[in-house]
């Protein structure tokens, strides 16, 4: 068993949770819905930080930690602000700021780790956090009201505390590579066509949100919300352990259009049904959420990307894409500015955004990646690590390595050494002996050297069809 691997599906459980339980926290109280905006901007802001400080940031690791765990207790130090009391704005504004700080932070820190870890295995790692994080937010709902404030800080305080347990214990953990912003835009293929949809979808996302909290969410819907998404995740668990039949291009074509269906009908349905129709909305849209995020993630296994910077660049584009669906809630539904009373006109004007968006920028894949990711333009540079990546592994299924074997066999083609392999996937000295002498063995070479140069060479069969043109 991989440990540092659980350590990180564990933390980014709990992060996740405390996220998502944050959200619930401030639906359950009147005076703090109005702050529930400012909560959302901080994440966009924290995010946009972490992008542009990137190169600084990502050798503070613990510092960052340590400060998410300060933004999560920091709300604990005024309980009453849970309880709707008549605090003063500034005073209540810092404490529904201080978990988006946090939580931004939190997800960053864990999603690298996620990345780093378990290169092999970051979509199943991911899929099994997000399902256990919807058991987690589902206890929320049960916990007493006046303890909830209380419980979702504790789920924020574990997930920095096994981080920092984790960066402590570790030391492949606290010896993660740093990317440099200039090297990881440049290998970066993320088009603004992706930024467009993934903002699309948000923007979908926060309107749904804004009507299942505006009606009072903390009950009954908010429980059927986490068990659609429990769901929904164990199917995407499942799926990243067997076959990928659930591919981007199913999610590309069909959901968006089945969330503006789902927005159109709720013009025509009693106020008392919008409730349930949002809450559809809201577990329809978590699929190109966890989709984006995948292959957001699997772009910076394989291209080695600074995750701070590309994670910072894509959810600080999602999370104010939800911020401006939350206005867009605040206008349209009864109780918002204009009390309900253009409510058709603004799901209709968002119904033909989400179409509009979808004919003209859904051609191509969200993200590099997936099975239909555009091929990279030629420009000369086989040396890139994302092309070197892809080689290596046409190489492992040519010569007939195993997934462990094909592991090392990355990991020596970059020139790491045992004892470095040894710490990176958390197996004895031995066994990376063990392993090197198959590939070696299958690959018919006798060194590393020899390993490089016949994958530069495109692998046995190229060399071979070469010695047969020369001859």
């Amino acid at each position: 068993m991989n440990v540092p691997v659980v350590a990180s599906m564990a933390g980014a459980s709990l992060c996740f949770a405390w996220v998502f339980g944050t959200l619930v926290l401030f639906s359950s109280s009147s005076a703090a819905g109005q702050y529930r905006l400012p909560l959302l901007v901080s994440f966009a802001i924290a995010y946009g930080v972490l992008r542009l400080f990137s190169d600084r940031l990502q050798r503070r690791r613990r510092t960052l930690a340590a400060v998410s765990l300060a933004c999560c207790l920091l709300p604990l130090l005024d309980p009453l602000l849970a309880f709707g009391s008549n605090l003063e704005a500034a005073r209540m504004l810092a404490c529904c700021v201080a978990p988006g700080l946090g939580g931004a932070i939190a997800v960053s820190l864990w999603l690298e780790s996620c990345c780093r870890l378990a290169p092999q295995r970051t979509r199943a790692v991911l899929s099994f956090s997000l399902l256990f994080a919807t058991v987690l937010c589902g206890l929320v709902f049960a916990v007493e009201h006046e303890l909830r404030p209380f419980f979702v800080a504790a789920l924020g305080a574990f997930s920095a505390a096994v981080y920092l347990a984790q960066w402590q214990a570790f030391p492949v953990a606290r010896n993660l590579a740093d990317v440099s912003a200039e090297d990881s835009d440049e290998r970066s293929r993320i088009t603004p066509n992706s930024i467009i949809l993934t903002a699309s979808n948000s923007l979908a996302q926060g309107f749904a949100l804004y009507g299942m909290l505006d009606f009072g969410s903390s009950g009954s819907t908010g429980r059927v919300v986490c068990l659609l998404a429990f769901a929904l995740f164990l199917c995407l668990a499942i799926d990243s352990l067997k076959a990928f039949i659930i591919r981007e291009s199913i999610i590309r074509y069909l959901m968006l259009p089945l969330i503006a269906t789902c927005l159109l009908l709720m013009v025509f349905m009693p106020e008392s049904t919008w409730e349930w129709f949002c809450a559809a909305v809201l577990v329809v849209s978590l699929l190109p959420y966890t989709s984006a995020m995948f292959a957001t993630c699997e772009h910076i296994v394989r291209d080695d990307l600074a995750p701070f910077r590309t994670v910072g660049k894509i959810r600080t584009v999602s999370t104010l894409g939800v911020a401006l669906g939350w206005c867009a809630g605040w206008v349209a539904f009864p109780g918002g500015l204009l009390e309900g009373s253009a409510f058709g006109v603004s799901v209709a004007v968002l119904v033909i955004v989400l179409i509009v968006i979808t004919i003209v920028f859904d051609q191509k894949s969200l993200y590099p990646g997936s099975e239909e990711a555009a091929p990279e333009e030629d420009g000369g540079e086989d040396a890139r690590h994302g092309q070197w990546t892809r080689r290596c592994e046409a190489f492992a299924e040519e010569v007939g390595l195993t997934a462990r074997e094909t592991e090392v066999m990355l990991l020596l083609a970059r020139g790491f050494s045992a004892e470095l392999i040894q710490e990176r996937l958390y197996i004895s000295k031995s066994t990376v002996k063990c392993h090197t002498y198959n590939i070696y063995n299958k690959a018919n070479v006798h060194s590393r050297t020899d390993l490089i140069r016949l994958i530069e060479a495109g692998g046995p069969y190229c060399i071979r069809e070469q010695e047969k043109r020369s001859a």
